[in-house]
């Protein structure tokens, strides 16, 4: 297994261009490992059980993180909401447009 903390969209982008040539399970972590590792401060454990650590991290980096919450949040809960509707009305999945 192996863990890439480059960051959004960077480490997406490069385990996309080395899939086939790393022979591991890659997965993107990006913020966890500077976290777990002490390096930045965590929220209290009830704002972490309601699930706010990345209004936190919004709160401390407005100018880099608007944009990826707000639009591409935005598209996931879209397109998960539009799979989970077309499973319920027992339809086929539509591919989303690239």
């Amino acid at each position: 297994m192996l863990f890439v903390a480059l960051g959004c969209p960077r480490q997406e982008r490069w385990m996309a261009a080395h899939q086939g040539r790393v022979r591991a399970c890659m997965l993107g972590v990006g913020q966890a490992f500077p976290v777990y590792a002490g390096l930045e401060p965590r929220l209290p454990l009830w704002a972490r059980r309601l699930w706010l650590e990345w209004a936190y991290r919004l709160w401390l980096e407005p100018r880099r993180l608007w944009r990826r919450y707000l639009v591409t949040n935005t598209r996931f809960v879209y397109l998960l909401t539009r799979r989970a509707a077309s499973h319920v009305a027992g339809r086929p999945v539509p591919r989303p447009a690239a």
